[in-house]
């Protein structure tokens, strides 16, 4: 899988992870004789409140690492040293799609830590130390990166990354190199939660990236780029790491939408230029504050 429409590959095989039950596995099979499959998105939705008690996953999604299941949502993070999971069980069946997630990030030092990850992957539920996840992975990770590696004084940012399973993540220039496209969006500890909108469309093979860092329903551009081949039956999913300092990464709440349908929410807003002179400006007004006191 690459970034290039022109670029054919033979159809991959059916994924069957451990986790797929008998049950389900019995309901595949019957679908695929009568050729008549009920779908509902609302499988891959993350709805609060949330059952403490369910610390392993909850409905269609499965818990990894340190990952902890609260009331108000799912914490991904909360300390140094951690590594934190949330993957859905089911492929996806839809050929476009649109996944918008509430999210907060804080913590008690001014510089924040890796971050955490929206991913769209072929091969779920593999920890490692690309955000959480595993290295040379194969999808789509739209990444929240709180941390300037390269001391260039551009983040945190936003960016997605597509890799093939052969790429390896590079940190220290904090991905540059190999993202499709990104913006710098100050998401972190922010008053009130971040909403972020990932809008993939097949037929023009187009991702958006939509940013409403103030939790007013005023989504803003942050990324758009095409020539993007996504497949079916690949995973939604969360991850997220620390290494030095205690952000906190948590989701708090996911909506998945069938794009095909044409139900989704195509509101667009500023791009990324205007998303980081609002932010500039933001951050002044904050320094001001902060000296008259």
């Amino acid at each position: 899988m690459t970034a290039s429409a022109n670029t054919q590959r033979p159809p991959r095989p059916a994924i069957q992870p451990a986790w797929l039950s008998a049950a389900l596995l019995a309901l595949l099979a019957a679908a695929a004789v009568t050729g008549v499959m009920a779908f509902n998105a609302a499988v891959y939705d993350v709805r609060l409140p949330l059952d403490e008690a369910k610390q392993g996953g909850f409905g269609d999604w499965v818990t990894g690492g340190q990952t902890k299941v609260s009331r108000d949502g799912v914490v991904l993070t909360s300390a140094p040293h951690q590594t934190g999971s949330l993957w859905n069980r089911q492929a996806n069946l839809m050929s476009s799609w649109q996944a918008q997630f509430k999210f907060s990030v804080k913590g008690s030092r001014s510089a924040g830590d890796h971050g955490f990850a929206f991913w769209y992957s072929a091969e779920p539920g593999r920890a490692g130390p690309v955000f959480g996840n595993r290295d040379q992975f194969k999808g789509l990770a739209v990444i929240f990166d709180s941390r300037d590696d390269d001391n260039n004084h551009n983040n945190p940012s936003v960016a997605a990354h597509l890799y093939d399973g052969s790429k390896t993540f590079s940190h220290s220039d904090d991905g540059i190199a190999d993202q499709l496209a990104g913006c710098v969006a100050d998401y972190r500890n922010r008053p009130e939660p971040v909403s972020a909108r990932v809008t993939y469309k097949r037929s023009a093979k187009k991702l958006d990236v939509y940013l409403d860092m103030a939790n007013r329903g005023r989504f803003q551009r942050c990324i758009s780029v095409t020539d993007v081949d996504l497949p079916k039956n690949y995973y939604f999913g969360f991850s997220a790491n620390t290494v030095n300092t205690d952000d906190s990464h948590r989701i708090l709440g996911l909506k998945i939408i069938d794009q095909s349908t044409g139900t989704a929410d195509d509101r667009t807003g500023p791009d990324a230029a205007t998303l980081a002179r609002q932010e500039q400006d933001r951050q002044q007004q904050q320094q001001q504050q902060q000296q008259q006191q």
